[in-house]
């Protein structure tokens, strides 16, 4: 009995060592776009195979508490930038973010996105880079903790 039992708690113990330490190493950091350069270009993994099409999430999108923002979102165009028209094949959509004054630490409430892509954009197995083009005045700060796609 008692080594049923040692054998039940060691395999717990594993168990929850490496649920813990897979958690920590998928820990995303948020990426920063520059205020200079105004673009946020970030990998978001392989496009999976989708019968019914392609989304593309974007996990805790910030900007500065009290500031508001309007980004185009591009996949797989990271030449994009604010004269890059809507029209483009690679065009995902435009955000419109609203000052929050929930946060005391200087950064807004985060926003998570479900955007459709462009079919024509991305196929199965290719590798996507997101562009974020901010489009009034290129020198808003942004963070997006992870972006990722997935089937809809």
């Amino acid at each position: 009995m008692r080594t049923r039992t040692a054998l039940a708690f060691a395999t717990l113990f594993l168990a929850i060592s490496v649920t813990s330490w897979a958690c920590d190493t998928n820990k995303a950091k948020h990426k920063k776009a520059r205020a200079n350069g105004g673009t946020l270009s970030m990998a978001a993994g392989v496009a999976p195979r989708a019968d019914g099409g392609l989304v593309l999430h974007l996990d805790d999108l910030r900007v500065k508490a009290g500031e508001a923002g309007v980004f185009r979102v591009f996949a797989n165009h990271p030449e994009a930038n604010a004269q890059t028209p809507m029209t483009h094949a690679n065009f995902v959509d435009e955000l419109f973010i609203v000052p929050s004054q929930t946060s005391a630490s200087g950064t807004g409430a985060g926003h998570n996105y479900t955007l459709p892509l462009p079919a024509a954009a991305i196929r199965a197995g290719d590798p996507v880079v997101v562009t974020l083009v901010p489009v009034e005045n290129g020198k808003l700060n942004v963070t997006v903790k992870r972006a990722w796609v997935a089937a809809r």
